[in-house]
């Protein structure tokens, strides 16, 4: 396994992601609610209350839960927790970027496993680059959509990639995701220009040296 190169590109539900505590926490309120109180979540889900306790306040604080007061008439009034609609959508999104994921690694596996896989992985980068109809005119700017954080190399023409879209599948199978990557790369081209991605380069980043016509 490649133990060197770019960091992982956020997504963009990295603002909202959760441990695997919170989201545990955050499904059995959606299979138990609404308005299941703290005890109820922690015989269902074991441990102690507290440790509960702690993760649905930071679910409320996130609007992933809605707490409500209930009165007994006698003490203080307890809390019941029900699933907002930003969390029912949270958890959607688990499962969705789950099966994504499975997907994408099965046909990773598929190509790796297939004489012609290199090639048929570039097409599929570029593809993936020309559907993607948010980008940018021009190359920094691309790449930049593209999520690989491009900064200036230390030569003339080279750009250091900081950042994966798909590090962790690029570790497993680096000369299929990486030929995707140079597929994207072709199609933010400017014209004239060429591109040799170079994987896993430095310490902490892929390197790509452009050539001009």
């Amino acid at each position: 396994m490649v133990s060197n190169g770019p960091s992982r590109t956020p997504s963009g539900n990295d603002a909202a992601q959760l441990t695997p505590a919170k989201l545990r926490v955050l499904a059995a309120v959606d299979h138990l609610g609404p308005e299941v109180s703290i005890a109820t979540l922690a015989d269902s889900l074991g441990g102690h209350p507290n440790a509960t306790r702690h993760s649905l306040n930071a679910l409320v604080q996130a609007d992933l839960l809605r707490v409500d007061l209930v009165s007994s008439g006698v003490g203080r009034p307890a809390q019941s927790f029900t699933i907002t609609d930003a969390g029912r959508r949270h958890l959607a999104h688990q499962v969705t970027d789950t099966a994504q994921a499975e997907l994408l690694e099965a046909v990773t596996r598929s190509l790796a496993d297939l004489p012609e896989g290199i090639n048929v992985a570039r097409t599929i980068g570029r593809e993936w680059g020309r559907g993607r109809h948010d980008l940018g005119s021009g190359l920094v700017e691309g790449l930049t959509q593209l999520g690989f954080a491009p900064r200036p190399g230390q030569q003339p023409g080279e750009i250091r990639l900081l950042a994966c879209p798909l590090l962790e599948m690029a570790h497993r199978h680096p000369e299929v995701v990486c030929a995707m990557h140079q597929g994207m790369i072709d199609t933010v081209l400017e014209p004239g220009q060429s591109a040799d991605l170079l994987p896993f380069a430095e310490p902490d980043a892929c390197l790509m040296k452009v050539h001009e016509a």
